[in-house]
């Protein structure tokens, strides 16, 4: 004897009575997702989405491009994007300095050593004399002596003792 017939329970409701159960816990199921993904996206663009952009911006900076900037929500990301920010700034500022550094000790010492190159190859024939060479020769020269004043006083190019 099955406890249906000894309580006299009809088999029909209580087959109704699983049915809605299992459909009420598969609406439940299916809902609890996009609630999830809802939260989500809003985490997203509260507090995430600021380090996200900036995490985009570290890799530009890596690879040279110093001229990213984050915008970070006032909430949330505005201190960390405002620091994020003259950190960037710094960096180009570097960089910036870098390359000038590296174009003026190129200027100081490789024009001489331009002019003497170009005495050698008239010397030797490879150049012809002409006035289009000595005007060339002349600007460099006026170019090389300005940038002597870089190194210490009294030294020749790039440090060298003597004259040029």
């Amino acid at each position: 004897m099955t406890l249906m017939e000894k309580y006299k329970i009809s088999p029909t409701s209580s087959h109704q009575m699983f049915v809605s159960a299992v459909h009420r816990y598969l609406i439940w199921a299916s809902l609890g997702p996009s609630c999830w993904r809802g939260l989500e996206l809003l985490a997203d663009a509260q507090g995430i989405g600021p380090l996200r952009q900036m995490t985009e911006i570290t890799r530009k900076i890596s690879a040279g491009d110093y001229s990213g900037r984050s915008h970070g929500l006032p909430r949330r990301g505005g201190p960390a994007a405002a620091a994020f920010n003259r950190m960037a700034e710094g960096l180009q500022r570097i960089e910036q300095l870098r390359k000038t550094m590296v174009i003026d000790v190129a200027m100081s010492c490789g024009l001489p050593d331009q002019h003497s190159r170009y005495l050698e190859a008239i010397g030797d024939g490879v150049v012809l004399p002409s006035k289009e060479t000595f005007d060339l020769l002349e600007e460099e020269r006026s170019a090389g002596t300005l940038g002597r004043g870089y190194f210490e006083p009294g030294q020749g190019r790039c440090g060298q003792n003597g004259p040029p």
